[in-house]
């Protein structure tokens, strides 16, 4: 998916203003691939990745469809529903509960082709969402996966910056997306191929990424701001109407936004009886042996 085998060159004298002109031609061509799709579906969390893919989405299908899969309390729940409404969007929420989850498992290990615990937490919002999206009628899937490898979203990167330098995150960020196919967008499309669903990762279009590649880590962080990370598509997605106070809320992983990490404890606590009663400690090994056993 990625596509890209020789690191582009980072343009240390490109300015703010070029470098957004650039992102969001790019951008626009990516998106070009939606004209004569009927109807779309976008994964939404209410971040700044899927609003901009939401609104870039509705310009060229105009029965575009925003889908939330998440648990009761979770970040998503209140996020989501704030941004879809800031853009005047439609949302669908996909509550996923103990029960529920307990019964998707086994399809959502099955899918993804894999049993470790984070992919599966990952996963398993994908899989709630894309079921949500077949059973409307919807064939495609929008997905805003890609600019935390492309724009330093990470907390590790702002870290690596202030300890090493700038030079080390543009070797991060590229060494990143360069197996983040192989790392986390296969994963994605297995679990929304589970439902005979089509994806697009739009932020993944190859000029776009080489695009976001050749900018200095200095466009994209900056210790003494809020937020501090990911500012150069914080600004694109300004540009290209996402509103201001969505482009600007920080956004948690989508394990931990969409309560799943949570959720699969407690679903593996209500109905196996072997850890009902043991620590926190305990459970996290207690659980990865449960997955790697899943039939």
């Amino acid at each position: 998916m990625s596509g890209l085998v020789i690191r582009p060159i980072v343009q240390r004298d490109v300015s703010s203003h070029q470098a957004l002109d650039s992102l969001k031609l790019h951008l626009e061509n990516s998106f070009t691939r939606l004209e004569g799709e009927k109807k779309c579906a976008v994964l939404f969390s209410g971040g700044v990745d899927s609003s901009l893919a939401a609104i870039l989405t509705k310009k060229h299908c105009e029965d575009t469809l925003l889908i939330t899969a998440r648990c009761e309390g979770s970040h998503d729940e209140e996020v989501a529903v704030r941004a879809a409404k800031e853009m005047s969007l439609e949302l669908v929420e996909v509550k996923i509960d103990s029960d529920s989850l307990w019964k998707t498992l086994p399809q959502v290990v099955h899918s993804i082709k894999t049993r470790k615990r984070m992919d599966v937490e990952i996963a398993i919002p994908f899989f709630f969402a894309a079921q949500e999206a077949r059973e409307r009628g919807y064939n495609l899937i929008i997905s805003g996966q890609g600019p935390d490898e492309l724009f330093a979203g990470y907390a590790r990167y702002e870290k690596l910056m202030i300890e090493q330098g700038t030079e080390k995150v543009e070797e991060a960020l590229w060494a990143d997306f360069s197996v983040t196919d192989e790392a986390n967008i296969q994963r994605d499309i297995r679990a929304i191929n589970a439902h005979g669903l089509d994806t697009f990762f739009p932020f993944l279009d190859l000029d776009f990424a080489r695009a976001a590649l050749t900018l200095p880590a200095t466009l994209n962080i900056d210790p003494n701001r809020k937020p501090a990370r990911k500012l150069m598509f914080r600004e694109l997605a300004l540009k290209m109407g996402v509103p201001r106070e969505v482009a600007m809320t920080p956004k948690r992983a989508t394990q931990y936004s969409s309560g799943t990490t949570k959720m699969l404890v407690e679903s593996l606590r209500a109905h196996v009886d072997t850890m009902r009663d043991l620590t926190r400690r305990e459970l996290q090994s207690a659980i990865q042996e449960f997955l790697n056993k899943l039939e």
